[in-house]
């Protein structure tokens, strides 16, 4: 799994943040990044729908992009297995995720071997790639652009870095806040959202 950010909508997001929650509380003077953090202590979290990032996602499962895609507040571009064809080889393992439970599992890999050859003989035979998509596992590997205001992806990292949430969607809730920015308001932003979970 590799995680980048693509955009990111504002290199001062709690200013922002603060100066729009300036808004509703008639304040247009103090600590805008004081105020925002106040608005996440006190759940005024709409003022946070005002910045977002766009996220990168690459070698997650299908499966994984299906969990993603639930969080409805947010965009996603996802590489389509109707209009590309997927790249596949029985003969390789880099183009599926294994779960830990089936490493070094020879029958899985197995499985996918034979999904892969399925796959391609069915595009050789003529078979459009919107058909012979049915034919591979919900392990393919997939590409997804992900754009998330902060809001939301509070929510998202609230239920998918929990423990109970499946081992690939933990994965990607720690990368997509790994990758924020280390430094000035986002630091901030990341010590907010931590501080919830310690």
């Amino acid at each position: 799994m590799i995680v980048s950010i693509n955009h990111v909508s504002d290199g001062a997001p709690l200013s922002r943040i603060g100066s729009i929650a300036g808004i509703c509380y008639g304040a247009d003077g103090g600590n805008p990044v004081k105020r925002a953090s106040r608005c996440w202590d006190n759940g005024h979290m709409s003022v946070f729908e005002h910045v977002s990032v766009t996220w990168l996602v690459e070698g997650i499962s299908r499966s994984c992009s299906h969990q993603l895609v639930r969080h409805r507040m947010a965009s996603y571009t996802q590489v389509s297995q109707r209009y590309t064809k997927a790249v596949v080889d029985p003969a390789r393992t880099d183009w599926y995720v294994t779960p830990p439970c089936f490493a070094g599992d020879g029958e899985y890999a197995g499985h996918m071997a034979d999904a892969a050859s399925n796959y391609l003989d069915a595009i050789a035979n003529g078979t459009r790639p919107e058909d012979a998509r049915f034919l591979l596992p919900e392990a393919t590997k997939t590409t997804v652009a992900v754009t998330m205001n902060l809001r939301e992806f509070r929510h998202f990292y609230e239920l998918r870095a929990d423990s109970h949430a499946q081992w690939e969607i933990r994965e990607l809730a720690s990368a997509m806040l790994n990758t924020l920015p280390d430094s000035g308001e986002w630091l901030e932003f990341r010590r907010l959202l931590l501080k919830e979970y310690l």
